[in-house]
């Protein structure tokens, strides 16, 4: 090896000397010609070399501590590729990697490419080229969803975006080399050292800051943690200041849009409370990124083909330019929750959950509409993420209805043809068509609203608080207001008047007060006392309540008392329940007026 870097014997003596290979054998007498064994090895080796050295002006690699990143043009390699002169060279060192691993993250934010962090995790924005259909969630082609980013996809964009050069002893030279996926994988591996950008979400429609400015630039808002994706062809254009007479402009606009759907109240109001529920769905979608929480709209009708699903398509196709994602409701809860545990992975703006056929409710989907961020559980993995809950959130169906604690979460919105054929309506204009071509002009419409509203100082409306919902109420639902608009947040008293659950809560308190007077009483000896002749109302309220299964005419107490502990201190026709104390560690109740 010595002679392919030097022929001069003398030289290759005195480094062989140094080297750890040296043994006392080197300088004995060995050859019949009086040669040590020494000079008789180096002599071997001049003879038999084919090929020398030849100096070029390449450096073999040399760690400085401070990496081998260039942006000059790199010499040609064995495959005769020429590095762009602006393009990054990372040169690949052994026992260097993280400077490698820092590199490629250096150069990936240098190139603006589109990776995020999001929940401990690295997505990229992408657009679907098919149809998808999923764990019950169908997605058309076009839509924008969030995709994790894998090992492959890192090794093709760093390949791009950077040369990597490996100094290679044979040739005595940098060659060129593809990002090798030992550096992809680390890169997915240091979550906590990541510099990309957070990202809130991704968002198809400018929209409006919580200060009331424009987001309509394409690509990263790094105030918002927004990624604005849309056409070049979508122009939108907005006042600075527009006043309240250009609010009015623009509601007749998106009234328009709208002239033909059948909704059931419209007397006393310039837009009644059902309009004014599809308006508010159509001004959420435009800004409920930024919104903390947001309540959902609920559209049904008495029969099939009233316009139930187009309202829904007509909101989605504002604010993202296609109809709603559409997900199936599933055979239970339990397999709805999986599915939209699967849909917010994929960090969509818009859902619509068709057709539902029971009602809705469970603990994940009230989570979803009062809180920023819900946990969920993926199918087939361990952990359990956070993930955002900042969409829109819609549902459909044939006298639809919620339950539990959704019915204070929803806005109704009811259409009614009072026809026994809906479906043979036709409407002025195909909307579907009419939407796409107008659409500029739509979603201006929409933030004129929301934003001659915030100009005007958002005055207030003297609306009751809506609990979860302040900020939404407080720009959304107040703005419709201040247009003399009916309070969408009035057809929620259609929602809690159907309310099983409070109807038995009304009948319970009733009759507990009538029969067990101001008293005080375990749950148990309250059922013993419902035995009693003429306490048979009592006992009938407790059977609709916590009935064995089973056994029709028994009474489970354990599950009555959990149903009490649960709407404690919740009025009904002004009674509640109290809790009093203790008894043998059992709860002690009492009804009382208010």
């Amino acid at each position: 090896m010595l002679a392919f870097w030097t022929q001069d014997p003398a030289q290759i003596d005195r480094i062989f000397r140094i080297s750890g290979l040296f043994r006392d054998k080197w300088d004995k007498k060995h050859h019949a010609d009086g040669n040590s064994y020494g000079q008789g090895t180096i002599q071997k080796a001049l003879d038999g070399v084919q090929s020398t050295y030849r100096p070029s002006n390449r450096k073999p690699p040399e760690s400085n501590g401070e990496g081998q990143r260039q942006t000059q043009q790199s010499n040609k390699g064995s495959n005769d590729a020429v590095t762009p002169p602006s393009q990054t060279i990372i040169k690949l060192i052994d026992g260097e990697l993280p400077r490698i691993v820092g590199e490629c993250q250096d150069t990936l934010i240098s190139a603006a490419c589109p990776i995020f962090q999001r929940v401990n995790s690295l997505v990229r924005p992408l657009v679907i080229e098919k149809d998808r259909q999923s764990m019950g969630l169908k997605l058309e082609a076009g839509t924008l969803l969030l995709e994790p980013v894998t090992e492959g996809w890192l090794v093709h964009e760093l390949t791009k975006a950077a040369t990597f050069e490996k100094f290679d002893k044979r040739e005595k030279e940098w060659l060129r080399k593809d990002c090798p996926q030992r550096v992809a994988k680390t890169l997915l591996d240091i979550s906590g050292q990541w510099r990309f950008p957070y990202l809130a979400g991704t968002i198809e429609a400018p929209t409006l800051r919580p200060d009331g400015s424009l987001l309509n630039k394409h690509g990263y808002d790094p105030e918002t943690r927004l990624y604005l994706h849309m056409p070049q062809s979508l122009k939108v254009k907005i006042r600075d200041k527009p006043t309240r007479d250009h609010a009015w402009a623009a509601l007749l606009i998106l009234l328009d849009l709208l002239r033909g759907f059948p909704f059931i109240e419209t007397e006393g109001h310039h837009v009644g409370p059902d309009c004014a529920v599809a308006l508010a769905a159509i001004l959420t979608g435009l800004i409920r990124r930024l919104l903390r929480t947001a309540p959902g709209f609920l559209f049904t009708a008495p029969t099939a083909g009233s316009g139930k699903t187009l309202l829904a398509n007509i909101v989605s196709l504002i604010c993202t330019g296609r109809p709603a994602p559409i997900m199936s409701q599933g055979t239970n809860d339990e397999e709805l929750e999986k599915r939209i545990g699967a849909f917010l992975l994929q960090g969509l703006g818009v859902l619509n959950i068709d057709n539902i056929e029971r009602a809705l409710g469970g603990e994940l989907l009230c989570s979803l509409l009062t809180e920023p961020e819900v946990t969920i559980r993926i199918l087939g993995e361990s952990r359990s993420p956070s993930l955002p809950t900042n969409f829109l959130f819609m549902a459909t169906g044939n006298n639809a209805d919620v339950k539990g604690d959704m019915r204070r979460r929803m806005m109704l919105c009811s259409l009614d043809t009072k026809s026994e054929n809906p479906e043979k309506r036709a409407f002025d204009v195909n909307l579907y068509d009419y939407i796409p071509a107008h659409r500029g002009e739509l979603i201006a419409a929409g933030l004129t609203i929301l934003r001659a509203y915030h100009c005007a100082g958002r005055p207030n409306q003297g609306l009751e608080p809506y609990g979860s919902f302040g900020e939404w109420s407080d720009w959304v639902r107040s703005a419709l207001v201040w247009l003399d608009c009916a309070d969408p947040c009035l057809t929620r008293t259609r929602l809690e008047v159907n309310d099983p659950e409070t109807a038995k809560l009304a009948a319970l308190l009733r009759v507990w007060h009538e029969k067990l007077g101001s008293e005080s009483h375990t749950v148990r000896d309250a059922v013993n006392l419902s035995s009693n002749q003429g306490n048979e109302d009592i006992k009938e309220a407790f059977l609709d309540i916590a009935a064995v299964k089973g056994k029709p005419n028994d009474i489970d107490s354990q599950r009555l008392g959990n149903w009490i502990k649960r709407y404690q201190k919740r009025i009904v026709n002004g009674y509640h329940f109290e809790k009093t104390g203790e008894l043998s560690d059992r709860a002690q109740w009492m009804v009382v007026q208010i």
